[in-house]
């Protein structure tokens, strides 16, 4: 899937990355799996608070985020935040 693991990790890397990328390029923070993994759950948790009543709902976000690649999103980010302070550097 266009060079992502899996179209789920395309999915979030696609929604996120941008985000990701702008939030931490300025203060040279490196992006890891788990600052990932807690946007995407925060994001949920804000559109869809938890509820224990829908297991349905529970179940498809579970195992949607079992899918996904944090780990080559965080990666991702991380080149794009190097490219961008290079290019900074080359000025």
């Amino acid at each position: 899937m266009n060079g992502w693991k899996n179209k789920e990790t395309w999915l979030v890397a696609l929604h996120f990355r941008d985000f990701l990328v702008s939030q931490f390029e300025d203060d040279g923070t490196i992006i890891d799996a788990n600052h990932v993994e807690t946007m995407v759950y925060d994001y949920i948790d804000t559109v869809a608070p938890y509820n224990a009543d829908n297991v349905f709902f529970n179940d498809l976000v579970t195992v949607f985020m079992e899918s996904v690649d944090v780990e080559q999103i965080a990666n991702s980010c991380n080149e794009i935040t190097q490219a961008i302070e290079e290019s900074r550097c080359q000025y």
